[in-house]
């Protein structure tokens, strides 16, 4: 093997069961040892259920995440990943997940970010009984495929980017005209910076 991380150590923090996913893989081809720890609770950095804020931008997260496992362990090689859902960047209408892996080597100065993206298994309902409740779980994988429950509505009303006016002007003279956007009062979740930043 031509790697040069033959046996050496990598730290993985993650308390979601990405080991499973990441070790055979980069063992294999690397020949080095993911450890897994999972002696920090990384939902302290932030959780797309929004009861907690994400630390920072999704490659920040990412970083600190593969950081943080580095201190705990002391080794100088780290390992995380940090994933988002929200509509897909092509027609903004199909679930999406994109997902960070960074590797971080202390020994050489390499920072290295592969990023996976595609199809998401997502859905929401704002459901009026229990019935219609178990009924979307049951549709959707319930419990292979894990759910949320909130009892208030996916729109938190948070300011977001999205456009509140169209600005039309004249190219000749400085005439403008301003028109408040009035088909919508809250933006997609997907497209919210606290839904999912």
């Amino acid at each position: 093997m031509m790697s040069g991380y033959v046996g050496q150590r990598i730290a993985l923090l993650t308390q979601h069961g990405k080991e499973r996913v990441i070790a055979p893989v980069l063992e294999n081809a690397l020949g080095c040892r993911v450890r897994h720890f999972d002696g920090f609770d990384t939902d302290l950095l932030g959780t797309f259920t929004r009861d907690i804020p994400r630390f920072g931008t999704q490659l920040e997260t990412a970083r600190k995440k593969a950081r943080i496992g580095m201190e705990l362990s002391g080794l100088p090689l780290g390992l995380a990943s940090e994933g988002s859902f929200g509509p897909d960047p092509f027609a903004g209408m199909f679930p999406w997940n994109v997902e960070f892996l960074i590797w971080v080597d202390d020994l050489h100065g390499l920072e290295v970010v592969g990023v996976a993206q595609g199809k998401a298994n997502f859905a929401h309902l704002l459901a009026r009984d229990w019935a219609a409740a178990e009924a979307f779980a049951r549709q959707w994988g319930f419990p292979e495929h894990h759910l949320v429950v909130r009892p208030e509505g996916e729109d938190c009303g948070a300011p977001t980017r999205e456009p509140q006016a169209d600005v039309l002007g004249c190219v000749k003279c400085p005439h403008r005209v301003t028109r408040e956007r009035t088909d919508r009062n809250t933006a997609d979740p997907g497209r919210c910076g606290y839904c999912n930043p």
